[in-house]
């Protein structure tokens, strides 16, 4: 979170040398919508997120436009698929830390109540790597290297 924050500090204090002022479609149109704002309710300062902000909606749409010309570079694809991780998985949940148990000899784990995934986002990120390995060998299997 600390990382994401001071991107978007640099985002927010560096919009010049980003180059935002070049973004003239999306200017126009915040000053569409906002012309008959009341004051008290006309945005601040916009900012504008460069595409390699990672999460972002411009981000988003580079990416999937980047897959659209690979794809119809080498073939069209056969299946599309978003895979997504559940925080009240069992693996994530089991490995929060929020109850006690042996670690080795003479050592106990002390546990971190009342701890929820969004607390340990290096937990979430090891059980879907480890499970979308998974799939994937499990795609292997079924398909091959086609």
């Amino acid at each position: 979170v600390r990382i994401e924050s001071e991107r978007l500090e640099f985002i927010r204090h560096n919009q010049v040398k980003l180059r935002a002022d070049h973004y003239s479609g999306l200017m126009d149109w915040v000053e569409r919508e906002t012309q008959n704002l009341v004051n008290e309710y006309l945005p601040g300062k916009p900012i504008i997120l460069p595409s390699s902000f990672t999460g972002g909606k411009r981000f988003m749409q580079q990416n999937y436009q980047d897959t659209m010309a690979i794809s119809g570079k080498k073939h069209t694809p056969q299946i599309f698929m978003t895979v997504t991780c559940s925080p009240k998985h069992p693996d994530i949940v089991n490995n929060l830390g929020n109850s006690s148990h042996n670690v080795g000899p003479g050592q106990t784990f002390k546990p971190h109540p009342n701890l929820t995934a969004s607390d340990r986002p290096d937990i979430v990120a090891a059980v879907f790597k480890l499970h979308l390995m998974y799939l994937k060998e499990d795609l292997n299997k079924a398909f091959g290297n086609q």
